[in-house]
């Protein structure tokens, strides 16, 4: 598990960082990301809109940056 800190955006999204330390990558050119949540919503029971699938996470964007530490 890797700690996620969350920085609230001024547009009501928000925005998680997070540092993955070097002793959790067993391969440095291959690493696999996974996301897991407590809990999925069905995006009509919210808004009436129709859509029944059930969401856990949408990405606008991923970004990863390397650390020299």
């Amino acid at each position: 598990p890797v700690t996620l800190v969350s920085h609230p955006e001024a547009n009501g999204d928000t925005t998680f960082e997070a540092a993955i330390p070097k002793t959790l990558l067993d391969n440095p050119r291959y690493t696999q990301l996974v996301f897991r949540v407590g809990h999925t919503v069905i995006p009509d029971d919210l808004y009436s809109n129709g859509d029944t699938r059930p969401l856990g996470l949408a990405f606008d964007w991923l970004r990863l940056d390397p650390i020299n530490k």
